[in-house]
């Protein structure tokens, strides 16, 4: 869902790319259908995740999708009808050939506002999901935020993590925790159904960089619930050092799709020592009703250790 209150869809299988607005039940299409390489973005395939919306560039909204032969954005600006939005290929992703199709892996936004991928399996039609073909390695896109300006337009970039133990396949999930770590988990031997002979019951978390860094700060209160539009405190001994503040939604996740999860910037100020005062979304097509995650983030790129639940609407 879109900040208007519109639904983005895109299926390059049937060439849909554009609106649904729930309020007249109208389909428009807006651009051409994303690009699909060799191979399609067939059903739980291949995953996608809105990147994050801030008030500093209008909430604008952008989409990250993670392809068969790369990876490909969109900007939804329809600010000139004559000029639609197109896709448009990220940077090149930080792999010494053809980056892996990571099928059924997933997209997890973080709280510094990177993408990180998870798990899926690099295969074709024609051999199936063998875990042998395991993504192990994890990746993180920095999609050119300038947090100076508070919008969009650093340069992005691509780069390939740590290893993980354990091949994540059809059935997995990977989602945000509140201290900031990546949990994996789940997930089907060979991409295959039945019982529990199959199932994968080990789980695993991804640390960021930020994980176990000691100059981390600590958010100690802040208010629950919240309704749109509502300034708020969020009280810190770090507030001086405080370059942003985030809700993010909390995810839910299935078939390689994360529906939830939405990083939504706050505008903010810090008018007292140990005192931050943030201003909430202003509409639910911004940030819908529901339980967010609350998380300020200093000006070394480090998250709270501990992000505290509240609800929003």
């Amino acid at each position: 869902m879109l900040p208007d209150g519109r639904v983005f869809l895109a299926s390059p299988d049937n060439g849909v790319c554009g609106w649904y607005d729930p309020q007249t039940g109208l389909l428009d299409d807006l651009t051409i259908a994303p690009p699909v390489g060799g191979v399609p973005y067939a059903e739980t395939n291949h995953t996608a995740v809105l990147l994050p919306l801030l008030p500093g560039d209008g909430y604008t909204a952008r989409l990250l999708m993670i392809g068969p032969e790369g990876s490909h954005r969109i900007t939804l600006d329809t600010s000139d009808p004559g000029n639609p939005p197109v896709w448009q290929p990220t940077a090149v992703r930080d792999w010494p050939g053809e980056p892996p199709l990571r099928k059924h892996g997933g997209a997890v936004l973080l709280p510094t506002g990177e993408v990180f991928l998870a798990g899926g399996i690099d295969s074709t039609e024609d051999t199936g999901l063998p875990d042998a073909a395991a993504v192990l390695e994890g990746e993180t896109y920095q999609p050119g935020i300038d947090w100076d300006s508070g919008g969009y337009g650093a340069s992005e970039s691509w780069t390939t993590t740590a290893r993980a133990t354990v091949p994540r396949n059809y059935h997995s999930v990977a989602l945000l925790l509140p201290n900031g770590l990546v949990l994996t988990a789940g997930s089907n031997l060979d991409g295959s159904e039945g019982g529990d002979d199959v199932k994968e019951y080990r789980i695993e978390t991804f640390s960021p960089p930020y994980d176990g860094d000691p100059r981390r700060p600590e958010i100690l209160q802040a208010p629950s619930p919240l309704g749109y539009g509502e300034t708020f405190q969020i009280l810190t001994a770090d507030a001086a050092r405080i370059q942003r503040v985030a809700l993010m939604r909390c995810g839910s996740v299935t078939h390689a799709w994360d529906g939830d999860q939405r990083y939504v910037g706050l505008e903010f100020a810090n008018p007292a020592d140990g005192v931050l005062e943030a201003v909430a979304p202003p509409t639910g097509g911004v940030a819908p009703p529901g339980p967010y995650l609350l998380w300020i983030v200093d000006d070394g790129d480090r998250p709270c250790t501990l992000a505290p639940f509240l609800l929003l609407g």
